[in-house]
């Protein structure tokens, strides 16, 4: 409100400064007063004016206006706290999920990486196992008994370490049943705590918005009533230019306007930072939550290669068995070589038949008597040692039996639920497989429920064609398996 003076100037000095300003402040909260009441008190106040009184008024009237919206800025700024705290806390719960969600996916990798390093050792077993009976198989045609029992056995211990360690890998094979189910549960866990920072993230932004735009209101009354404020850059200009003309009777009044925006503009910029704190709390949240995601991917890959591992041991367990069960044919069908008999013969002495005998030289003589020979003591025939018997080898373990293998659908595609992302709006599917099947059920597949799909080998296609995608009929979708636990889905009309 401002007060024309008029003719009052000549009574100015009646009534001190201190006093006109009350009844100024007075005037200026009596929106409900009649018209007439409001006269006489503004009449009031024009006959207390000084000389000088257009002035201060005007500044009086200004400094109230700039106080009015100095509080709403305050107002508004101090709304920006408490949502900020709530975004902080949503992001610390995210970065808690996402922080379960690695640590599951860590001893799912874990156990997957066991599972393939054991699996390597039955490969490796295996290897030997079938090396060992070549060995005594080869022993085995030489008639080396001995040898072919010697590879036999060492064929029969890598059967056992192959088999031992395909035992490793089944014992693993349940660890991981629930760990997709997990995973998914910590990542909306944490995609729902970036929900709520985010909610609470908008509060703290519209709270600052009011209050920096009350600040800059504050801002631009006091720059058109008193002048831009002086800096440091500004020492030694004189203050003003703005409408008010610069006085000691309208000093106070600047002085107490710029308290008010200064007031403002600290509310402003501390609501400011609470709302660049709730902006990074988002993006914590945000990050905690892609990481969860991460970690569900990171699941779905140690599922699948803990399957391939139990696999691939199975298949070096049951070769390692069979090149074992071979080495011991060989080794029990081993006959020993035939013993060669060597007949020596006796030369009886004859005389005459040494040269270098004095007593026998060399040819007959009739005047020299043969002497009777004694008969030579037989040299006895070694009796050959007893040969022995082959021992009988421990029998094979068999190995557990391997998984029944699955058929229909159930041999690429598994039942439960997926969470989806892509351009089909299609957040999440809750898949029924039946094994022996050729056709599973979807639900929950975008606007559409029961939707059957027929399976062949890992493409499984919707048997309606008229599957409603992103609000429009007309689709048919198709899903293609990467393993048990994945599947593409893409549709088109």
């Amino acid at each position: 409100m401002k007060v024309t003076v008029g003719s009052a100037v000549s009574v100015s000095k009646q009534i001190p400064i201190a006093k006109w300003e009350i009844l100024l402040h007075a005037a200026s909260g009596l929106r409900g007063f009649s018209g007439s009441a409001l006269s006489v008190l503004c009449l009031l106040a024009v006959t207390a004016i000084p000389a000088f009184g257009d002035d201060a008024s005007e500044a009086a009237v200004v400094a109230r206006t700039i106080k009015i919206k100095s509080d709403q800025a305050i107002a508004e700024g101090a709304k920006a706290a408490a949502p900020t705290d709530a975004a902080i806390k949503a992001a610390v719960e995210a970065k808690a999920a996402a922080a379960q969600a690695k640590g599951r996916a860590e001893a799912a990798d874990k156990v997957a990486a066991d599972a393939t390093l054991n699996a390597s050792r039955a490969e490796a077993a295996a290897v030997k196992a079938k090396a060992h009976a070549e060995a005594a198989q080869a022993a085995s045609a030489a008639h080396e008994c001995d040898a072919a029992k010697a590879e036999a056995a060492k064929s029969i211990v890598a059967y056992q370490a192959s088999d031992a360690d395909y035992k490793a890998v089944y014992a693993t094979k349940d660890a991981l049943v629930n760990a997709p189910a997990q995973a998914r549960s910590s990542f909306e866990a944490a995609y729902k705590a970036y929900k709520a920072a985010y909610k609470a993230a908008e509060a703290t932004i519209a709270a600052a918005a009011e209050a920096s735009k009350f600040a800059a209101a504050a801002n631009a009354d006091f720059d058109a009533a008193f002048g831009k404020s002086l800096t440091m850059s500004d020492v030694g200009k004189t203050p003003g230019g703005g409408s008010i003309p610069y006085s000691a009777a309208t000093h106070r009044y600047e002085q107490m306007a710029g308290g008010y925006v200064q007031d403002a503009n600290k509310m402003a910029s501390e609501a400011n930072e609470e709302k660049a704190n709730s902006i990074q709390a988002v993006d914590a949240a945000d990050l905690a939550a892609a990481a969860a995601a991460g970690a569900i991917k990171a699941i779905d890959k140690a599922v699948v290669g803990a399957e391939l591992a139990l696999r691939a041991a199975l298949k070096a367990a049951n070769s390692a068995q069979d090149s074992a069960a071979a080495a011991k044919k060989a080794a029990d069908a081993c006959v020993p070589a035939p013993r060669v008999s060597v007949s020596l013969e006796q030369v009886n002495a004859r005389i005459g038949n040494n040269p270098y005998s004095p007593q026998h030289p060399a040819g007959p003589s009739a005047a020299v008597p043969v002497p009777p020979q004694t008969p030579a003591t037989p040299t006895p025939t070694p009796t050959p040692p007893p040969v022995a018997t082959p021992q009988p080898t421990p029998p094979v373990t068999p190995p557990a039996p391997p998984p029944t293998p699955q058929t229909g659908c159930a041999s690429d595609f598994s039942s439960g639920n997926y969470i989806c992302s892509g351009s089909c709006g299609i957040g999440s599917v809750n898949l029924t497989v039946t094994p022996g099947s050729s056709t599973m059920t979807a639900n929950s597949l975008g606007a559409n429920t029961g939707v059957v799909f027929a399976c062949t080998g890992s493409t499984a296609s919707s048997q309606s064609s008229n599957l409603i995608i992103l609000g429009a009929p007309g689709h048919r979708c198709n899903q293609i398996a990467s393993g048990l636990s994945s599947f593409t889905e893409s549709c088109s009309n």
